[in-house]
């Protein structure tokens, strides 16, 4: 009987270890872990942040497309002139204007939050509720310019349905064929005939104002400047394709003109990174009052 009391007490005394050691260990990693998670989320929402502030144009024509000047069409125009119209603003950047404040004042209330002495610090229920209210806004005010982008770059700038109002380069996408090269962006907006650079060759030797003309039909839908409310009007293209195309240059709706295209490709990605790393704070910090405060048990 000796040795199987002995057996016992050293398994009894084994279980007690474990159970030592794992409450221990889950204690550290509780505290470890919460540590880390707001560490890392607030390293993440401040690259956010930056990536913001370096994507904003702050010049050139993505911040204003009416300072686009162009010899062909006779752009800028003098102020006194019937077409100097000004061009609709650039929303999609006013969109991430608000974003990237929103991760702003998200980053400052997390830096707060971390140089914050958390079990010597009062944690008032008004607080709490303020907190919560506070990131309720910011998850729908991020969802909702997620949702104008997708309804603006996955519909409006697909959207081949009528001649006045919809993207030209989309329309010769749908009806026509893909743009794969820079000179396929150079085609007449109602037939979408892509010019053919002989015309240049027939009207240097010829000189008649019926092949003029005619080159003047075609538009360059890589040059900025066609999109523009004035360009529009001087071209007398206002009654068939709208009196403003500026909003697909903003938009990005093509790959003829890249530098817009993928800005808002990246706008987009970080406007979903943001709502993911908000919805992510407000789960780890809500989750370290309830353990910090032991709001469980009282």
């Amino acid at each position: 009987m000796y040795p199987n009391r002995k057996m016992q007490n050293y398994l009894a005394n084994i279980r007690i270890f474990k159970k030592t050691s794992i409450s221990y260990y889950f204690m550290f990693f509780n505290s470890t872990t919460m540590v880390s998670s707001s560490s890392v989320l607030l390293f993440c929402t401040a690259a956010v942040t930056g990536m913001y502030a370096f994507s904003y144009p702050l010049y050139g024509t993505a911040y204003d497309i009416d300072s686009a000047s162009n010899y062909r069409i006779g752009l800028p125009l003098q102020p006194d002139d019937a077409c100097n119209v000004s061009s609709e603003a650039n929303m999609s950047l006013r969109l991430a204007w608000v974003s990237g404040i929103v991760s702003l004042v998200i980053t400052i209330l997390i830096v707060i939050y971390n140089i914050t002495p958390k079990k010597s610090t009062n944690w008032p229920v008004q607080i709490i509720w303020m907190t919560s209210v506070l990131s309720f806004l910011c998850q729908l005010l991020v969802f909702s310019i997620i949702t104008a982008r997708i309804s603006t770059w996955f519909l409006s700038c697909t959207n081949p349905s009528k001649i006045e109002g919809a993207c030209p380069t989309t329309r010769y996408k749908e009806l026509k064929s893909d743009i794969t090269d820079i000179e396929q962006c150079n085609f007449h907006p109602i037939t979408l005939t892509l010019f053919n650079s002989e015309n240049d060759l027939f009207l240097d030797c010829l000189n008649e104002q019926s092949f003029s003309n005619y080159n003047r039909e075609f538009a360059r839908y890589d040059v900025p400047a066609y999109y523009t409310a004035a360009a529009l009007c001087l071209r007398n293209e206002t009654a068939t394709l709208g009196a403003d195309l500026s909003w697909c240059y903003f938009w990005g709706c093509s790959t003829c003109t890249p530098e817009t295209y993928y800005m808002n490709a990246k706008w987009f990605g970080l406007d979903i990174a943001l709502l993911i790393l908000i919805v992510a704070n407000y789960i780890v910090i809500m989750g370290e009052f309830y353990v910090i405060q032991d709001v469980k048990v009282n």
